[in-house]
């Protein structure tokens, strides 16, 4: 097979770095988040404790343990926190927005990486299959005219459906033999993710 990298190829090579690299900022925008909503739930607890303390203020004053000035600075600390949060707030929501809008271009990114890629897998499979037809298209011949003779069935009757139930039975032969899950055509196919992982990573050792 021709190792040559094609211009398609290389946008898809491109594309995929692309991809990976908006990936990337997403989650650097998702950690940004948490440490915020981390920073704000710390926040909270620590205006609810303040505001604890003062309604147990007029006790603790009365027993002795804070003075008028130590509820003062409670009070100004609440103060303080609490204008604050406003601050977070308003930042959650813009690296919210800024989460979106990446999520947003890798979805469209990584649907044209697999358009590409199923594009890519379809001139594979040609090729492949040219290059079987030269190398081993004497021994298909041969199981194709077995496959026959094992139905019984005439050549020329083999059309519309009768040509897809060959090309079926063709198809299950090789699959049977190459992926060796058994007789059952079914588990004899290819996961599909498994499958764009192949293709993806032949793709790739091209490029290196």
């Amino acid at each position: 097979m021709n190792t040559k990298i094609s211009d398609l190829e290389k946008q898809y090579l491109h594309l995929k770095e692309t991809s990976a690299n908006i990936s990337r900022t997403a989650e650097q925008k998702r950690a940004e988040l948490g440490v915020l909503h981390k920073q704000v739930a710390e926040l909270v607890a620590k205006i609810d404790a303040l505001n604890v303390k003062v309604s147990k203020a007029n006790a603790d004053i009365a027993m002795g343990y804070l003075t008028s000035e130590g509820f003062m600075a409670i009070k100004r600390e609440i103060a303080e926190k609490q204008t604050e949060l406003p601050n977070y707030n308003e930042a959650i929501a813009a690296q919210a927005s800024a989460l979106e809008l990446i999520e947003y271009q890798l979805m469209i990114a990584n649907r044209e990486l697999k358009g590409m890629l199923i594009k890519l897998a379809g001139g594979i499979k040609d090729k492949i299959a040219k290059d079987l037809s030269v190398e081993v298209g004497h021994k298909i011949e041969l199981m194709v005219m077995g496959i026959v003779t094992a139905n019984n069935r005439n050549p020329s009757y083999f059309e519309s459906e009768d040509r897809n139930l060959l090309y079926g039975c063709i198809g299950e032969e090789l699959c049977k033999n190459i992926f060796n899950e058994g007789t059952n055509s079914f588990n004899v196919l290819p996961d599909v993710f498994k499958a764009r992982e192949i293709i993806d990573a032949l793709i790739v050792s091209k490029a290196v």
